[in-house]
């Protein structure tokens, strides 16, 4: 990761923990070049006050990007950490090594498969729940600051 790869930190630090949240490895040159490229098709005006700190959490590091990935799920699934999360999922399943990450499918026994599934369905509703508590008042803050100023 050379600054001439990127030369917006900001988004070499999403890329980089996008990346790492979605596949647990590190972005190789052509992902950061190729992330930075898909930008140019992302909107630039009138990005929301909630947006911006949601970003603010995803670069922080993986955990922020799945209590931001979480809330953004389900109470602002248009936002744009979800079309940046699009665009690198888009990324990472065309681009190898990562593609088999991506599309490998999970096999052997189905007890132990239904048992891993119970456990992630119990591991994201806990995520949601701090998510929620730990997101909801500051987009809640966000939206009525913004009426106010109407």
């Amino acid at each position: 990761m050379t600054a001439s790869v990127d030369p917006d930190p900001r988004l070499q630090q999403e890329c980089s923990v996008f990346t790492r949240y979605l596949t647990g490895r590190s972005p190789t040159p052509y992902v950061l070049r190729t992330y930075r490229d898909g930008h140019q098709s992302l909107p630039s005006a009138g990005i929301q006050p909630f947006d911006r700190i949601a970003l603010a959490l995803c670069r922080r590091g993986v955990a922020g990007a799945t209590l931001a990935d979480a809330y953004t799920r389900w109470f602002r699934p248009a936002s744009l950490v979800r079309l940046k999360l699009t665009l690198m999922l888009a990324i990472l399943e065309n681009t190898p090594p990562f593609h088999a990450a991506m599309t490998r499918c999970r096999t052997g026994a189905r007890i132990l498969l239904a048992l891993q599934l119970v456990v992630l369905g119990v591991w994201y509703g806990i995520t949601l729940v701090a998510a929620a508590l730990l997101l909801g008042p500051l987009h809640l803050a966000t939206s009525l600051g913004k009426r106010a100023g109407r």
